[in-house]
């Protein structure tokens, strides 16, 4: 069975917030990737901080961008510095910014991740064609 190892981000918001003014720093212990359970349940947490809207009703992007934020950072934080935890995981956070920032950098993990698992499979495969 593969297993997926947590992964530790050291996170600088390369912004001040935008409604704080304050800088955040910290470092993360975060799932690499989620697994298909987890990913149903970030897209429940979503739906449900949306409203559960019905297709074709319209939702501010801003509050759409910031639901799919908090919903994977649920789902893909393990661990985080205070700021996080005392903002009941970012649910209560000012800076709207920098949980977006946050965000990127935390799914940018599970795209190098992949990028360096499909590396390794085609090296593996390219050993196996040489033999």
């Amino acid at each position: 069975m593969f297993e997926l190892m947590n992964y530790s981000l050291m996170f600088q918001s390369k912004e001040p917030g935008n409604i704080t003014g304050e800088t955040y720093e910290g470092v993360f212990e975060i799932r690499r990737v989620l697994t298909p359970m987890q990913k149903a349940q970030a897209d429940v947490e979503r739906r449900a901080f949306l409203g559960n809207p019905v297709a074709g009703e319209d939702i501010d992007p801003e509050v759409a961008e910031l639901g799919f934020a908090i919903s994977q950072l649920k789902f893909r934080v393990v661990k985080g510095p205070k700021w996080y935890t005392e903002s009941n995981n970012l649910k209560n956070f000012l800076d709207s910014n920098v949980l977006i920032e946050l965000v990127n950098a935390v799914i940018s993990v599970e795209l190098d991740f992949k990028k360096e698992l499909q590396e390794k499979a085609l090296k593996a495969k390219e050993n196996l064609t040489a033999k």
